[in-house]
């Protein structure tokens, strides 16, 4: 089940852990950090809409387009996050489990060429 969060008070991360287990998919507005350096990782996540831009120590390093997925290395890993993701325009995000996310990648290698 699906369930579109405006406006977001937090991160993804943190938003999953006070939130209903079933929500997979936010929207942020312009200037909202959707994941940030140093979260604990839960979910990697595929941008389904707008422009996001990712930042290391307050330069952007990449921007995220629809289609792409982020977050995706600390999910692999286990490992903290080590960038910044803002939205850059209206986002709407979907955030996968990162066990989740790890099996998909078992299957289909090729979702390695789509993260940014």
């Amino acid at each position: 089940m699906s369930t579109s969060v405006d406006a977001p008070q937090h991160t993804v991360d943190e938003a999953i852990d006070t939130s209903a287990s079933s929500l997979d998919i936010a929207t942020y507005k312009s200037g909202e950090a959707i994941i940030r350096n140093g979260d604990d990782s839960l979910y990697a996540l595929k941008l389904l809409s707008g422009t996001a831009k990712v930042l290391k120590r307050g330069d952007v390093v990449a921007t995220i387009r629809p289609g792409e997925y982020f977050g995706a290395i600390a999910a692999i890993t286990g490992n903290r996050r080590h960038a910044t993701v803002v939205a850059a325009g209206t986002c709407v995000v979907e955030m996968i489990p990162d066990a989740t996310f790890r099996e998909m990648i078992t299957e289909d290698p090729a979702l390695l060429d789509k993260i940014c």
